[in-house]
């Protein structure tokens, strides 16, 4: 059933569900005669769309150091890969803090909330301003490219807006041309 004076859509079957849930009666509703598989037609099908349980996965690094018995050196296991000290949160954690930051501008004070209680994890706001410095270094290069772009447009587009800061107005410029912008404060 859709909006009033309008036809329901429905949402279409998943093309492979993850579970499949079968539901047949046992018995006749109204004698209570007993039924047997070949009584039985389907008379619908539907999904039900659950999110897992999200819960954080903690994985606990222990590295040894061998001594050798010939020159009694002493060689400490190399870091695994994607296991680096620094800071315990790891690429799925930093990840929904930059989408939800800078895609939803959910605030840190927000955001430590979200962390806490969606996914158990404590993480406090200068834990994220961290971060968030740390991953800077990541699109440095991109947003070097991005004006390289715009350095080489025939037509550059451009505008200026103030925007409040922690309490202080600042001036927020915005570039683009018709395949890339960029916002400077």
């Amino acid at each position: 059933m859709g909006s009033l004076g309008r036809p329901g859509g429905g949402r279409k079957l998943a093309a492979e569900p993850d579970q499949f849930v079968t539901a047949t009666p046992a018995h006749c509703r109204h004698c209570g005669t007993a039924l047997a598989a070949g009584d039985h037609v389907l008379h619908g099908r539907y999904d039900k769309i659950d999110l897992p349980p999200v819960r954080p996965v903690v994985t606990r690094v222990e590295r040894y150091a061998g001594r050798c018995p010939c020159c009694g050196g002493v060689t400490v296991a190399p870091v695994p890969a994607g296991l680096e000290e620094g800071t315990p949160f790891g690429p799925g954690i930093i990840a929904a803090a930059l989408y939800l930051r800078f895609v939803h501008a959910i605030s840190y004070q927000r955001l430590t909330r979200l962390f806490r209680d969606l996914f158990g994890v404590a993480v406090s706001e200068g834990a994220l301003d961290s971060l968030f410095q740390r991953a800077k270094q990541h699109f440095d290069r991109e947003v070097a490219a991005i004006l390289a772009r715009l350095r080489r447009s025939r037509v550059i587009c451009s505008d200026e807006t103030t925007v409040r800061i922690n309490g202080r107005t600042c001036w927020n410029w915005v570039f683009q041309n018709a395949a890339v912008v960029i916002h400077v404060v």
